[in-house]
């Protein structure tokens, strides 16, 4: 049996892909140093099977159920850790439902938080990527209005990023001594702290070790090029969002989009929704030190660094236009690469077979 259980709930957009990312490059070392990671796909797949929302096709062979990941748990005499940052968006019931199909072992819970302006634009692009969603500015203001707690239009948010809320909800189940928060330093540290504050509190000696795989963080999108996905997610009903769930996250947020970032403006928020967003985060700091809870790190990496700037206007056909015909090239590429992994010498019958020209000569 597990000697410990470290499981790392979120929250939502705190370099949780990131942190998973570095795991599983590192699997055989977390393992020298009696760390047992069994993958991120087994750990979303087992997660999802428990909780009956599996998608077959989301991941593919290194998936594992519910009882195989409690039973290979169950079978290592070290320190065990999952990391799923959907567990923050489960309520105190379906937590509690959790924590009593856990192996009988001692559960410590790792939350990790980030600069609530920044985690602010990163949560709503990712709510961007999966659903239909109104403009920013729109979404802005319904967030910074007095009571948006309670607004059920802006519940998703918040039952992502409320840091104490979530630090509460497993506390009840596990203890307060047994949850810590992890602090996601700001963007002038070096990438290192975060590697040595979340490993430190799993149990891994030598953090230093450990490497970064290339393209590990969930990077943000431009202006411009989240307002074509979220015109894409408008434009589809919820089979086409479901069936092409998988190719609109990675082929073209992750692949096609993503690398334009740098050439395009960035979301940010104006003077007055930094304000707020300080005083969110002073707010949620001070609900934490009530709660008592363990923090490593600095509770100041939860305040807001940018200064602001003046609200931009949306994106002019032009310049949608231009990320659109990137969009489609990088497009083009993904699928030229997809079609000779697939199709190896049978190449060319395998691109005419996806567009429509007859299948693939036997």
């Amino acid at each position: 049996m597990a000697r410990r259980l470290f499981l790392h709930v979120g929250t939502v957009k705190s370099a949780t892909t990131y942190l998973q990312a570095i795991c599983d490059d590192n699997a055989a070392r977390l393992a020298d140093e009696g760390l047992l990671w069994l993958g991120s796909a087994a750990n979303f797949s087992a997660v999802a099977d428990l909780f009956g929302t599996t998608r077959p096709d989301e991941y593919g062979a290194a998936a594992l159920s519910w009882s195989t990941l409690v039973e290979r748990i169950g079978a290592h005499d070290g320190d065990a850790l999952v990391s799923n940052e959907l567990l923050s968006l489960r309520g105190p019931k379906k937590v509690r439902a959790f924590v009593q199909a856990l192996p009988p072992t001692s559960t410590r819970v790792v939350v990790t938080a980030r600069d609530f302006a920044r985690v602010t634009v990163s949560q709503w692009q990712e709510h961007v990527r999966h659903r239909p969603t109104g403009p920013w500015a729109d979404f802005m203001g319904r967030l910074t209005t007095a009571g948006s707690r309670d607004d059920p239009e802006m519940a998703w948010f918040w039952r992502r990023q409320d840091v104490p809320r979530l630090v509460k909800i497993w506390a009840e189940q596990v203890g307060i001594d047994n949850v810590t928060v992890v602090t996601v330093p700001s963007r002038d540290v070096s990438p290192d702290a975060l590697v040595d504050r979340f490993f430190g509190v799993v149990g891994v000696a030598d953090t230093g070790a450990l490497t970064v795989p290339e393209l590990a963080d969930n990077a943000s999108l431009g202006t411009y090029s989240v307002e074509l996905v979220r015109r894409i997610q408008q434009r589809l009903d919820d089979d086409d969002r479901a069936r092409l769930h998988l190719v609109l996250k990675y082929l073209l947020t992750r692949r096609a989009l993503a690398e334009r970032a740098s050439d395009e403006p960035a979301l940010t928020l104006t003077p007055d929704q930094v304000d707020w967003a300080r005083a969110q985060a002073a707010e949620m700091a001070g609900r934490l030190d009530e709660l008592g809870v363990r923090i490593v790190g600095d509770v100041d990496d939860l305040m807001p660094r940018m200064t602001g700037s003046t609200a931009a206007a949306p994106p002019s056909d032009d310049e949608l236009l231009d990320a659109a015909v990137d969009a489609l090239i990088r497009l083009a590429d993904a699928t030229d690469d997809l079609a000779r992994a697939v199709g190896g010498e049978r190449y060319g019958d395998t691109v005419r077979a996806v567009g429509g020209r007859g299948r693939p000569q036997p």
